[in-house]
């Protein structure tokens, strides 16, 4: 059978949700929504253009990004994918497949509003061709983001701090000299600020939390930690987010506190400091947009010899 469009995804994507209470993940989203549709195993091994990823796969992954814009599910502490009441009252008053229409209007009245909507869905008659691409793919980054905070908040404590530690030493840092498993102070690597290790050190905090905000508390507890080590910089990353009090102590996101200078990372940036540094990623296709060159089609132009 042919594999049903991305708006017939929605009706499926809410219901298996509905019917997890432990809720799920991606894969086993994936999974239950193509059983619930009937597709055959040839139907759910077509690719995208990409060839990276299953044309369901895309499309799972595209409703669950905006079935969370529109709250109507939302990721819990584990990663897992739970639908909200909102979700549950929403399916109660739609009868068949569910128009992209309602769900967009929705999204125009959560929280992030209009800006994420005009994202997710511009206008082809007011919207140039490469803006509506740039748009496509800003939709497609942020989509992806959220894949990435889901799994990080999914992976056991110590591959968290492994793969924040990968992530700093791609930035440019030198290598890890130390892990949690050195029980030190709560310090969960430091890195040098060059390969050869002459600069100063500097501290990683990694907290893999979903619901809790850092505040000044976890702040104070790793300046100590950093102070036991003899440095004054450090790093503290979240998947979760800081307080508004402790945000607005920031300049450009550095906090600094007992002559100790600390970088706060949110898990927003952090998934988009992965995507930058290809870390937990793949190029799935690379589009090449060329323009007219005007000056070879104007008189007089000499053509070098190639």
């Amino acid at each position: 059978m042919a594999i049903p469009a991305q708006h017939e995804f929605y009706r499926p994507v809410l219901e298996v949700v509905a019917a997890a209470e432990s809720g799920l993940n991606r894969k086993e989203i994936i999974s239950r929504v193509a059983e619930r549709l009937g597709l055959t195993e040839e139907d759910r091994q077509v690719l995208t253009r990409g060839k990276t990823k299953t044309r369901v796969e895309s499309h799972v992954h595209q409703v669950v990004y905006a079935a969370k814009k529109s709250e109507l599910v939302f990721s819990s502490e584990d990663g897992k994918t739970r639908i909200s009441q909102k979700g549950r009252e929403f399916l109660a008053q739609h009868q068949g497949n569910i128009p992209i229409a309602a769900v967009q209007q929705l999204i125009l009245h959560s929280e992030e509003g209009s800006e994420v909507a005009s994202i997710m869905f511009p206008d082809p008659a007011n919207t140039l061709p490469e803006d509506m691409m740039d748009s496509i793919h800003q939709q497609l980054r942020n989509q992806l983001a959220e894949e990435i905070l889901d799994n990080l908040k999914s992976v056991q404590p110590e591959r968290f701090e492994e793969l924040v530690v990968e992530l700093l030493e791609r930035m440019g840092y030198g290598h890890s000299l130390v892990t949690r498993r050195t029980r030190d102070g709560g310090i969960d690597g430091i890195l040098t600020q060059d390969l050869l290790g002459l600069m100063e050190k500097v501290c990683v905090q990694a907290k893999r939390w979903s619901n809790n905000t850092v505040g000044d508390r976890e702040i104070n507890e790793f300046v100590g930690s950093i102070g036991n080590v003899g440095a004054n910089k450090g790093v503290f990353i979240t998947t979760s987010g800081f307080t508004a009090v402790l945000k607005n102590r920031a300049t450009a996101k550095v906090v600094i506190t007992d002559n100790k200078s600390i970088r706060l990372i949110d898990g927003q940036e952090l998934a988009e400091l992965m995507i930058d540094h290809n870390l937990g990623v793949v190029t799935e296709i690379t589009y090449v947009v060329k323009k007219l060159d005007t000056n070879r089609f104007a008189e007089n132009v000499t053509v070098a010899a190639s």
